[in-house]
């Protein structure tokens, strides 16, 4: 049995565990250390599932290019639920 269900929850996992923002391609790489199969378009998924995740809130880009992923903590989202009310 592997650690994560599936490719979302490996992703979630990766980012949420990080311990700094990371770009697209070291999200893949550490997925697949977490026992998901190497696919011929990771790349690709790990994008699109990232920004699934975006518009969720679960995570948000950084980074002076805005090219690199972090894990939105439970402050983060309250701070921002406040301020939209």
């Amino acid at each position: 049995m592997g650690l994560v269900k599936g490719i979302t929850d490996a992703i979630r996992t990766v980012v949420r565990s990080a311990e700094k923002p990371l770009f697209p391609v070291e999200i893949a790489m550490r997925i697949e250390r977490l026992g998901i199969p190497e696919q011929k378009s990771m790349l690709v998924s790990v994008h699109t599932i990232l920004n699934r995740l975006a518009k969720a809130g679960d995570v948000r880009k950084v980074g002076e290019k805005n090219d690199r992923w972090v894990w939105v903590t439970l402050g983060e989202r309250l701070r921002a639920e406040e301020q939209q009310k």
